[in-house]
């Protein structure tokens, strides 16, 4: 893993082996730095954060809402190229052409424009895992959240891991597959991505002129 982060080569490859911990430290270093020397207008950027577990299966299901991030139902297409980098067949791992994690990007995106929203690395979500899963949220409750401290069991501890990996075979990639990990484990095959929620088309102008108007 040292080399994995050391080395050049995998300069445009996912990152891995990061705690959901760090996951979340991460985004509030990347606001930090988008927000630094905006001043007063900083108060009108969205933060960045990990995407929740119903946030990530709508966006990785696509326009369509497919089973996987394409159309197809198969995971290669007719001249027998794969959509992902996964574990295909009964564990040949490189006959996808990969044999550990995968350029980024190097698949086609999805109709959202996302890519690698199946296999190449799991990917954290903000939601802690129950079994009841997305079943358990709704309009009112639309995230599980909850911040487990150092001294809690760790059955509280488990956090939602959404989209396969490179060692995961086909039925693990789908979007809606779900598992889970312990908030303070790494693994080789765990990685996250960053979030922003759609702004306010609200400008600070409209809002003093409203103001004016209530007047």
């Amino acid at each position: 893993l040292r080399n994995y982060f050391s080395n050049p080569a995998y300069n445009d490859y996912p990152v891995v082996g990061v705690t959901w911990e760090q996951a979340n430290a991460f985004c509030a270093w990347r606001t930090e730095y988008l927000l630094k020397g905006l001043g007063p207008e900083a108060r009108y950027v969205q933060r960045y954060r990990l995407p929740t577990e119903a946030e990530w299966e709508y966006a990785a299901r696509g326009k369509s809402g497919s089973e996987f991030p394409w159309e197809d139902k198969s995971v290669k297409s007719g001249d027998g190229c794969f959509f992902a980098n996964f574990k295909p067949d009964r564990g040949n791992y490189t006959k996808d052409g990969n044999l550990i994690t995968s350029k980024v990007g190097i698949y086609q995106a999805n109709s959202n424009g996302l890519f690698d929203m199946a296999g190449n690395v799991a990917e954290w979500t903000s939601t802690i895992y129950t079994e009841a899963g997305v079943e358990a949220m709704n309009d009112l409750n639309p995230t599980l959240v909850y911040n487990a401290a150092k001294e809690d069991p760790y059955r509280l501890k488990k956090k939602s891991v959404r989209g396969g990996s490179w060692k995961d075979p086909e039925s693990f990639i789908r979007s809606a597959w779900r598992t889970w990990e312990y908030q303070n484990q790494p693994r080789s095959y765990i990685g996250f991505r960053c979030v922003r929620s759609l702004a306010t088309t609200s400008s600070a102008k409209e809002k003093v002129k409203g103001k004016k108007v209530k007047r």
